[in-house]
């Protein structure tokens, strides 16, 4: 038997694939005539210890900078809402002291000249000391103020009288009770402040009639 030998033509297709990239030493060629060279820097610098250092340390700087920024949104968020509980509880908190003062006005009032007190003292007493333990638990604390020094920042003068045993500054009549909302005051103390007593001018004498 006779074998025969197929050659096979070359496809000019195939051809045409294969001239489309030509490696011409360090560069390589592609088809639209472009060269990229291997070698160049940029391409050798992906590789390069200190390139990888510096892509770790910027995406470790970003990452560190989105968690501050997610840090303090989340402390904004949490003093906006603090804020508005303090300021709703403030509100509430000025309309009840109203009550404590009618409460306080009422005990003063059923007490006998005679000073006995009787069952309608007695239950007004106590309503008005579980009101005042209640506004304790929210904050809300009486001022102490009779016999105190003046504070500008937390009474307010109504009247001054004069006292000649009692240091002049000192509060001797607490008018309106003040109120604190833990450290924000809620309401000055309206208060009668002693002052010293006026000396007579000297060499000053009435004229007889």
């Amino acid at each position: 038997m006779k074998h025969f030998t197929a050659l096979q033509e070359s496809d000019p297709s195939q051809e045409a694939t294969q001239d489309e990239t030509v490696d011409n030493g360090d560069k390589t060629q592609v088809k639209d005539g472009s060269e990229i060279n291997l070698d160049s820097p940029c391409t050798a610098q992906c590789d390069h210890p200190e390139h990888q250092k510096h892509t770790e340390d910027f995406w470790k700087e970003q990452c560190l900078r989105t968690a501050a920024e997610s840090e303090n949104l989340r402390r904004r968020l949490e003093k906006e809402k603090q804020d508005g509980i303090d300021y709703a509880l403030f509100r509430f908190s000025k309309d009840i002291i109203g009550v404590a003062d009618q409460l306080s006005w009422a005990v003063a009032s059923v007490v006998t000249p005679e000073g006995q007190q009787d069952s309608l003292y007695q239950g007004i007493s106590m309503t008005l000391a579980e009101l005042e333990r209640v506004l304790n638990s929210f904050g809300i604390v009486k001022m102490d103020a009779l016999n105190q020094p003046f504070s500008p920042h937390q009474h307010q003068v109504v009247q001054e009288q004069e006292q000649a045993d009692v240091a002049p500054g000192t509060i001797i009549a607490v008018l309106q009770n003040g109120y604190m909302l833990k450290e924000r005051l809620l309401r000055p103390a309206m208060v009668t402040l002693a002052k010293a007593p006026s000396e007579p001018l000297c060499g000053v004498t009435s004229n007889p009639l």
